[in-house]
């Protein structure tokens, strides 16, 4: 009789997973607090976002406002542009104007105001090399200009036009239409800005749509875009715009100025008798559907040829007799 040979059944422990010793020191951290084998709570999501580029602006400039962007002035100079106040931008690198898509650089250029080497990095050497000033109404920054209370713009007008009576400059440039009818509802001269070149509305501009044509050999891929359809074998073109119909560069002169003795306290005759005030669109780009970036370039090139003429003594510069005589120490 044959045995039936079998192999003695032998209990095969079942298979631990090994645990990572990170989560081994996270279970042990909460048993000792007498958690147990209780979960971790879990992460806030608030903590694993990466900070915005607002937040590292607003964290770079001090809480103190100890970093004041400083004026880029000298006397008797041929122009001074003014701002509402400093952007978080400029008030970290120190510069005028630098905040991203900004276009008065490119308007200076432009408008030969400045040589097209000049960048916004060289905004210190603008009252030297070519006689022109930066400054702002309000000297707190800020990110964005909402956060300027009327009040505190109203307030500033004194001490501002304090400021520009001691620099006498030939003309100050304010870099908003808003900023414009401030200073002169603050100093008692009505004035209406003018007219926009196109309507603010979406779909009412007063230039025909640009449109983009869909090429038959385009991709599958680039066809997905959207509405940016690009060519894969042709670059966009450029569209360039050509200005809208702008008022006259006299419209946007303020009924008031400033005005000065004509010898100085040492006897001297004086380089400038009065200053006169312009206000031209903001080049933050927030008004790019009223006025297109060609729009400001042509106000920019007008205002250059009013200051050639207020500096040659011209006759065609414009009539002062009207305007009314603000003094600052009134104010």
């Amino acid at each position: 009789m044959s045995e039936s040979l079998t192999e003695p059944s032998v209990a095969i422990p079942a298979q631990t997973l090994r645990r990572s010793p990170r989560n081994v020191c996270k279970k042990r951290e909460y048993s000792e607090h007498g958690q147990g084998d209780a979960k971790p709570p879990p992460r806030s999501l608030t903590a694993s976002k990466r900070p915005t580029k607002k937040q590292r602006l607003v964290e770079a400039v001090p809480s103190d406002n100890s970093r004041i962007l400083p004026d880029r002035l000298m006397d008797n100079l041929d122009i001074i542009f003014c701002g509402i106040n400093p952007s978080l931008t400029s008030a970290g690198n120190g510069l005028h104007f630098s905040g991203p898509g900004n276009q008065f650089w490119k308007c200076l250029r432009q408008a030969h105001f400045i040589t097209s080497d000049v960048t916004h990095e060289m905004a210190p050497e603008l009252p030297r090399r070519f006689s022109i000033g930066l400054t702002d109404l309000v000297t707190r920054a800020t990110a964005s200009v909402k956060e300027i209370p009327e009040s505190e713009k109203q307030n500033s007008v004194p001490s501002f036009l304090q400021k520009i009576s001691q620099h006498r400059p030939r003309i100050v440039c304010f870099v908003s239409l808003g900023i414009g009818q401030l200073v002169c509802k603050a100093v008692h001269c009505p004035w209406k800005s003018p007219e926009a070149p196109r309507s603010s509305g979406k779909g009412k501009s007063s230039l025909p749509p640009v449109t983009p044509t869909r090429s038959k050999s385009l991709s599958i891929s680039s066809q997905k875009m959207g509405n940016r359809v690009f060519s894969p074998t042709k670059p966009p073109k450029l569209v360039v715009r050509p200005p809208g119909k702008l008022a006259d560069i006299k419209e946007y002169l303020l009924p008031f100025k400033l005005q000065y003795p004509e010898v100085d306290s040492m006897g001297h005759h004086a380089a400038t008798t009065e200053t006169l005030f312009f206000a031209v669109p903001s080049t933050s780009g927030a008004n790019a559907c009223s006025y297109y970036v060609e729009d400001k370039i042509a106000l920019f090139k007008e205002l250059y040829s009013q200051v050639q003429l207020i500096r040659e003594g011209s006759t065609d510069s414009p009539d002062t007799s009207d305007l009314k005589v603000i003094d600052p120490s009134e104010l």
